[in-house]
């Protein structure tokens, strides 16, 4: 797996983390209200995963474009987890 796309999949991860963090896509996702304390845990995780990411990038593609293809990385796996994420509000 090369190195663009190890940051892909940090940046996916770290995105689905946060999304996680937040009661109602937590819920709509594996339905239930997640505690305070793992609402905590998957901020921090997913903070930790888009550094990473971020650093995979700048290693991979110098400083300056690192943080221009990590920006460009964060819009695609945005729209990714929007498409994956269905409302589900509608079906109940």
């Amino acid at each position: 797996m090369g190195p663009a796309l190890i940051a892909f999949a940090l940046v996916v991860l770290g995105l689905l983390a946060q999304c996680l963090a937040m009661n109602r896509h937590h819920e709509q996702v594996l339905g239930g209200q997640p505690s305070a304390r793992a609402r905590w845990s998957l901020r921090v995780a997913g903070w930790a995963l888009l550094v990473a990411g971020l650093a995979m990038s700048m290693a991979t593609w110098g400083t300056s474009a690192g943080i221009a293809a990590w920006a460009g990385l964060l819009t695609v796996a945005a729209v990714c987890i929007v498409l994956a994420l269905p409302d589900r509000s509608r079906e109940r």
